[in-house]
């Protein structure tokens, strides 16, 4: 496969690090019932060839029986795969769409990023006290709790900076047949400004060269994180992949 064929497997795989994934004739269902809320934890992908309709059926009663809003999300190269059949049949039933607006990025430079006084970096494989609370801080209680739910995940990586032992940015890190992806990454508002994030980055991008090696990808929606990145050594991928995801009220 391509790189952009890698990257699209590797996003619609990823939420089995933290969700139940039930395979289905037509695809997959992501369901964690312990965050009914949470999009990229309940959602379901049409991945191969089926009569759509039936699909879409199957999988409305599926998340009706887990009292969860059925929710598809779609991820391939423009004009392939069932996007545009799937999508009319959707806006027949009723369904609301959101277009993700994600930058894809890829490490192919040196870093530029200078070291950081006073910050220690170290992998945490525990759902410390702490470290949910700054996450649950930070961004939210649904993003704690996935974060909670992925460090039960032996093959997710978590490295996080303390500052006076406590933590103060993290990043982390999971591998998709040939493919690094880099998720998680937050800083805690009091701590931002300060090279935390920065240093995290740089020190995730040298434990995936040590540990795995290969291709290192990332996608972003947010211009802030993209600069770190981009002086982090990332370029931005060449290559359109159309994402969308719908759900149901």
């Amino acid at each position: 496969m391509s790189l952009i064929d890698d990257i699209i497997e590797g996003e619609i795989v990823f939420p089995r690090r933290f969700a139940n994934a039930e395979r289905r004739g037509f695809g997959v269902c992501y369901y964690t019932p312990n965050i009914p809320d949470s999009h990229i934890g309940n959602h379901a992908h049409i991945l191969e060839p089926c009569e759509i309709k039936e699909a879409v059926d199957e999988i409305e009663d599926f998340y009706r029986t887990q009292n969860i809003t059925p929710r598809i999300d779609h991820y391939s190269r423009p004009g392939q795969g069932c996007g545009k059949q799937l999508r009319e049949i959707l806006k027949e039933r009723g369904y609301q769409f959101v277009s993700e607006e994600y930058l894809f990025y890829i490490h192919r430079r040196s870093s530029q990023i200078k070291s950081v006084a006073g910050i220690s970096i170290r992998r945490v494989q525990e759902p410390l006290p702490e470290l949910l609370a700054m996450v649950e801080q930070t961004e939210n209680e649904r993003s704690m709790k996935v974060l909670r739910n992925s460090l039960q995940c032996p093959d997710f990586y978590l490295l996080v900076g303390f500052v006076d032992d406590k933590p103060v940015s993290i990043a982390g890190l999971e591998q998709y047949g040939p493919i690094g992806r880099v998720d998680e990454v937050r800083t805690a508002k009091p701590a931002r400004g300060k090279g935390y994030c920065s240093a995290v980055m740089d020190e995730l991008i040298r434990y995936h060269r040590q540990v795995f090696g290969g291709e290192l990808c990332l996608c972003t929606d947010n211009p802030a994180a993209a600069r770190i990145y981009k002086k982090a050594g990332f370029e931005k991928i060449d290559g359109e992949i159309e994402s969308w995801s719908a759900w149901l009220d």
